[in-house]
């Protein structure tokens, strides 16, 4: 593997890890379910509509073979900006020191 690339795997204990300061304790249970349930419930929509955008629906032919990529990178550029506008995410170091003092995992 490259050495600037980020495993999958890393990339979402952190985002996890995150979610997990974001909540407080007695909440991150249900803060992790409703994660996780709502990455499983978009799934579907989110592969039909790039099956749409793709191949089209009754008539119409789509875009082609580029443009669900092209909708999830601007999709990911502009959840990265809202991210990026998060208090909690403007100073990153000092949330990292907060979760290291508690002793959790990064």
């Amino acid at each position: 593997m490259p050495k600037n690339k980020m495993p999958r795997k890393v990339l979402v204990l952190r985002l996890t890890s995150f979610l997990g300061y974001l909540t407080p304790s007695q909440q991150r249970g249900s803060a992790y379910g409703l994660y996780y349930a709502v990455i499983g419930v978009m799934a579907f929509p989110a592969s039909f509509l790039a099956g749409v955008l793709w191949q089209g629906i009754g008539t119409w032919d789509g875009f082609g073979e580029g443009a669900p990529f092209m909708l999830g990178a601007c999709t990911a550029i502009l959840a990265a900006l809202l991210l990026m506008l998060h208090p909690a995410f403007k100073n990153e170091r000092a949330v990292e020191n907060e979760v290291m003092e508690r002793g959790e995992p990064i």
